[in-house]
């Protein structure tokens, strides 16, 4: 669709009233200029104008035409001017806006829908539940430390009554399954957690979390068999048969 010309009807507020003049295509109407852009169909041989009232948002024409252009017009909300041309009713390009809002959060409903129908089909697995542990954190007392273990995070040794230690390993994956050459899941009594801070010999810390049935989600056992080296047993009914 191409531009044609602005034509003033008006003007808004207290500003000086001057003869009412046409402006060109790439000329900027200021908010306070009431009147139309006016825009030839060249397909149709028709002209079509876009009224706007006090107080719109600066424009150019040129863009007004060419973003019309882009939408499905209707004969329904168009009408013929006296002097042939044909005038585009406002309330009718606010409706198709309005309504193509509406198809757009149909359409993401309906996406939203079926990732969630998607999910719900899925089979639930071990991992699946113990993911579920994500955001939640297991403290154990031992001597004068508290150990904590955060699923699919982290591992921590804090002085008691501090929150300040090292990291004993991040997380990092499941154990091998013992059945490794034809299983497609790992070993989920193992959690791996690796690439800690360093010790004085400046081997990074890790630590093997031994997951087992459980009545609860409970941190019960950490020990350091091996400098740096730590070994942990959380309960957890996710891993009972």
């Amino acid at each position: 669709m191409g531009c044609i010309r602005w034509s003033q009807s008006g003007y808004c507020g207290d500003e000086e009233e001057l003869p009412f003049s046409d402006k060109g295509c790439d000329e900027v109407i200021s908010s306070s200029e009431a009147g139309f852009c006016e825009c030839s169909r060249k397909e149709e041989d028709s002209k079509v104008a876009y009224d706007k009232e006090c107080g719109h948002e600066p424009l150019q024409c040129s863009k007004v035409c060419e973003e019309n252009a882009e939408s499905e017009e209707s004969d329904a909300d168009r009408f013929d001017m006296d002097d042939g041309s044909l005038f585009q009713l406002p309330e009718a390009k606010d409706l198709r806006s309005e309504l193509k809002e509406l198809h757009d959060k149909v359409d993401k409903l309906s996406s939203s829908v079926e990732e969630i129908g998607k999910r719900l089909n899925r089979s639930v697995n071990t991992e699946d539940i113990l993911r579920t542990l994500n955001n939640e954190c297991f403290t154990l007392d031992v001597k004068s430390y508290t150990y904590e273990l955060c699923p699919f995070k982290d591992t921590h040794q804090y002085d008691k009554g501090s929150t300040h230690g090292p990291n004993m390993g991040r997380w990092e994956k499941f154990g091998d399954s013992t059945y490794s050459l034809w299983s497609t899941t790992g070993d989920y009594t193992h959690m791996i957690y690796e690439n800690g801070d360093r010790c004085w010999n400046g081997v990074p810390r890790m630590s093997d979390v031994h997951v087992v049935c459980g009545p609860e989600n409970k941190l019960t056992q950490v020990e350091e068999p091996s400098m740096c080296r730590y070994s942990m047993v959380f309960q957890t009914p996710a891993v009972c048969e």
